[in-house]
């Protein structure tokens, strides 16, 4: 399936800060109310959104044992903006596969 997507969209793999603070600045519960540690706390059994964030990466949580979080996260474009959104990443666009340098690009659209 990525394969067929590869020139409409980008992916790769995220870090645990990475991902933790997507979750802590742009995740959302129902009713706009945002993520916090006390709500990581008492609706899953982590501690706190990095716990959360670290055992999603190593395959021991999914974001859906989190009830009530939205299903997107809104970001922004990303700050100076994309490459080239005709050519691959490999060549230098911003299309297909990045491997960690998604990291970058998540962290500029935060």
């Amino acid at each position: 399936m990525l394969q067929e997507a590869k020139d409409f969209i980008t992916w790769g793999s995220l870090n645990p800060e990475v991902l933790e603070a997507l979750i802590r600045k742009r995740g959302r519960l129902e009713g706009n109310a945002p993520v916090t540690d006390e709500v990581i706390d008492s609706k899953t059994r982590f501690k706190t959104i990095g716990e959360f964030a670290k055992a999603i990466l190593e395959g021991e949580a999914e974001l859906s044992e989190l009830k009530g979080l939205k299903k997107a996260f809104r970001l922004r474009p990303p700050k100076k903006g994309y490459k080239s959104t005709k050519r691959p990443f490999k060549d230098g666009g911003s299309l297909g596969f990045r491997a960690e340098k998604m990291n970058e690009l998540v962290k500029r659209m935060i």
